[in-house]
């Protein structure tokens, strides 16, 4: 019967998360009949389409992307229970043990049953937190993401022993958080490690078949252009970045802009910026989905990378950029200044007048173009740490359980 109830309640998640997509999706569709008709890039594996055409397949495949990904989710959960009653093994967890949850309480499969079952036998549960932007920044969040992610996290935090962070400024954003939450009064430790990165400039993967942007890629490595890498959404700082470039396009600036990253969320307006722009497909160019060794190739030859986040928890793309050794021009957030140092070129976050400027200096300035490949740690090394900072957590949280039970 239990299992009947948490099957129905998932399924019913499901059903408010698909309606939200329909919604977002009308809204969308509803926007086109303003859209101009204009040509964007091609390869000889597509039929020429005008534009609003292209961001209209584009967003029919999201959008059934979505309903398979809920469908499948939805059977892959059934599933998932039926796997637990008849043949999955339930793991044993004893009194002093480490429950490290990497990926924080975002898990589709998440029991917070088991989780204060095992707290209560003074099992040491650290998750790990890669942000809490829709805590700090709610505004690049959906209202009800927003109200559903404070809610789960202080759930999660109730059963918790410490909490490990990707970086130190979301380290001073959880202790923050907690000062004020229902739980201050508890010993709850924060340590925070890096994320790692490898690449192999030897080895890359290639498929078989030709890929529907190789075309377009081998064209824009042979001219001067700046990357920006990450999902379409509100706090990556599109919109900045496209106002700053349509800027200088209109006074001749001969650099072209690649945008690569999935088409995320409240990104109605930035798709519709770049479906307008009259630069698109020539100076303006959008990948949507690359493959690593795709993006690799554009990391080997692009100008600069440039990262105009409102908010980040890291900042892969960064680690990326110093990795290939290409420059990084970044808005002047705590989280950038904390792990490029004095290696990017900073602009006000706020201001594309100020990304203008930067741009400019950059571009005249040859001192500030030169590559210069900084050292970072890899994946193994970056999860080392991990495991000793949360170690560390242990050995505190049983100090302070022995000192309790001295008192």
């Amino acid at each position: 019967m239990e299992d009947a109830q948490k099957i129905r309640g998932a399924f019913s998640e499901k059903l408010k998360n698909f309606k939200c997509l329909l919604k977002d999706s009308y809204y969308w569709f509803k926007s086109r009949s303003v859209r101009k008709s204009k040509k964007v890039y091609y390869d000889q594996s597509f039929p020429i389409l005008d534009r609003s055409s292209w961001y209209f397949l584009l967003k029919v495949e999201y959008f059934f992307k979505n309903i398979v990904r809920l469908l499948v989710s939805t059977v892959q959960l059934q599933i998932m229970h039926f796997r637990i009653r008849t043949a999955v093994k339930p793991i044993s967890i004893k009194s002093n043990d480490l429950l490290l949850i990497p990926d924080g309480f975002t898990g589709r499969y998440y029991d917070f049953t088991a989780l204060k079952k095992a707290f209560k036998l003074n099992v040491t549960i650290i998750p790990l937190l890669h942000d809490i932007i829709p805590i700090t920044h709610p505004e690049v969040a959906h209202e009800r993401d927003a109200k559903i992610f404070r809610k789960t996290l202080d759930q999660m935090l109730s059963y918790s022993s410490g909490v490990m962070t990707v970086s130190r400024s979301v380290k001073e954003n959880v202790e923050k958080y907690l000062a004020h939450s229902s739980i201050s009064s508890r010993f709850l430790p924060v340590r925070f490690f890096y994320l790692g990165a490898d690449f192999s400039r030897e080895k890359k993967y290639r498929p078989h078949k030709k890929r529907s942007f190789e075309g377009i890629i081998s064209s824009v490595i042979q001219k001067k252009f700046f990357l920006i890498v990450g999902t379409i959404e509100p706090r990556k700082g599109h919109m900045i970045a496209l106002k700053a470039f349509n800027s200088l396009w209109e006074e001749n600036f001969d650099s072209v802009l690649v945008l690569v990253g999935r088409i995320g969320w409240k990104c109605e307006i930035i798709l519709r910026e770049i479906e307008r722009s009259p630069f698109q497909g020539e100076k303006l160019i959008f990948l949507p989905n690359l493959e690593d060794w795709e993006l690799s190739q554009l990391y080997e030859n692009a100008t600069g990378l440039i990262l105009p986040s409102v908010t980040e928890g890291f900042g892969l793309p960064m680690v990326e950029a110093m990795h290939f050794g290409i420059p990084v021009i970044a808005s002047d957030i705590p989280v950038f200044r904390e792990i490029g140092g004095d290696y990017p070129i900073y602009f006000d976050w706020a201001s594309s007048d100020d990304l203008v400027r930067k741009l400019k200096l950059f571009d005249q300035d040859p001192s500030l173009r030169k590559s210069e490949v900084k050292k970072w740690i890899t994946w193994d090394e970056s999860a080392l740490k991990y495991i000793e900072e949360s170690l560390v957590i242990f050995r505190e949280t049983h100090s302070q359980r022995d000192l309790q039970g001295n008192m």
